[in-house]
């Protein structure tokens, strides 16, 4: 009997104490933005009704969920919201004039649950594919993006960018989907692990051949933790992630409002916001599309793709994989270009100078991507802006 009662006792003490853990579970810790968003500011076009809202709303609170994805959101453990989230909410703040509020939540659902009780005025969203907004819910245009990356060892940066080969990727949290990981490896072995972190780590050990994952998480973690050991070599343009805001819409001015800040981000001062917790050349600095005319838009949709004129012996700068595909600085440079426009290339080599400059007369390639400009060559082809600036050095023995 006593033993009996001792067991209840002991359950009903446990089940006490799960209770209190879901509820401080559903309670929010505030936090402080920590920011040095700068000064600029984005040009905001208010109407006169969205300023009297403004006013009249005074502060609006943020929820925000677990688990914290650098460089997005940063451990928070001291109490302070920082990373890039902090960045663009204080930026926020000072756009619209109003005291904004941190509150973190133990998950989505507790944040979500929080704006549709009133506890809250929006859910900042980690980043995924866009948020598939039902009533009572609206989200607003995405503020963060990230594509994915593929990443390998760094003795191994030649590696072919795809292959029916059998290889093994790691990738984290489901991100790309399987069926994008084989469009590029069509058999290759999947290994699923909860962290970039982990998946990296995987990588790094020797038990998978790549990893992909979000260029964010990819690039911050490489660069803490595997900076002398892995390599970025590909960005994809295509299946990006997205952060963005979640407000109900019964809150009609705010999504609004939220857009007018979204869309009046430049690329100054996105760059300003990014570079401090990206390393250089991430794509994600590239947040915002290019300006195009018509016209170019026009010749863009004529001419999809280019024949790039390359001596695949000129390394750094061009090298070949064993797909015949660019690689070193130029392929890195198209790599970009391709994010933002969408264009593709074709390999069309030259093994010399001599034979480089009959294929240049005999006029089948779109661009040459390592000349050297000079007036006299000015009369024959156009030139860019330059891409690289190198001074010459004379060495003695």
């Amino acid at each position: 009997m006593l033993q009996r009662l001792l067991r209840f006792t002991l359950f009903f003490i446990g089940t006490l104490f799960v209770a209190q853990g879901a509820i401080a579970g559903k309670e929010p810790i505030r936090l402080e933005i920590f920011s040095n968003s700068g000064p600029m500011l984005p040009n905001l076009k208010l109407s006169t009704a969205e300023q009297l809202w403004l006013a009249k709303k005074k502060t609006l609170v943020v929820a925000v969920y677990s688990p914290e994805s650098p460089p997005l959101m940063l451990d928070s453990s001291s109490g302070r919201f920082r990373g890039m989230n902090a960045e663009y909410l204080s930026l926020l703040q000072r756009a619209l004039g109003i005291n904004v509020k941190i509150d973190r939540y133990e998950s989505e659902e507790f944040a979500l649950n929080a704006v549709k009780t009133g506890k809250a005025d929006l859910v900042l969203t980690s980043l995924r594919t866009n948020f598939n907004a039902v009533a009572p819910f609206i989200a607003s245009l995405p503020m963060v993006s990230a594509y994915p990356a593929l990443v390998t060892t760094q003795k191994n940066v030649m590696q072919p960018l795809h292959t029916d080969s059998p290889v093994t990727i790691a990738i984290a949290e489901g991100y790309p989907s399987e069926q994008f990981v084989k469009a590029s490896f069509p058999n290759a072995k999947i290994l699923h692990y909860e962290t970039a972190y982990q998946a990296l780590a995987s990588l790094y050990n020797g038990k998978s051949n790549y990893f992909i994952g979000n260029n964010l998480a990819s690039g911050t973690t490489i660069m803490r933790d595997f900076h002398q050991s892995l390599s970025i070599i590909k960005f994809w343009r295509t299946s990006p992630i997205h952060n963005q805001f979640i407000a109900l819409d019964t809150q009609s001015p705010l999504i609004p409002i939220v857009n007018n800040f979204l869309a009046g981000l430049t690329n100054p001062i996105t760059n300003h916001i990014s570079q401090p917790w990206l390393e250089s050349g991430n794509p994600a600095l590239l947040t915002k599309p290019l300006s195009l005319t018509p016209q170019e838009q026009r010749w863009l949709e004529k001419h999809p793709k280019l024949k790039v004129l390359i001596n695949p012996y000129y390394a750094p700068f061009t090298l070949l994989d064993e797909n015949n595909e660019i690689r070193g600085v130029t392929g890195d440079i198209l790599n970009l270009i391709h994010l933002q426009t969408g264009l593709e290339f074709e390999t069309v080599t030259a093994n010399s100078n001599t034979e480089m400059v009959d294929k240049m007369l005999n006029g089948d390639w779109n661009i040459l991507p390592t000349a050297t400009y000079s007036p006299s060559r000015e009369e024959l082809i156009s030139f860019t802006h330059p891409i690289l600036l190198a001074k010459l050095s004379c060495c003695r023995v």
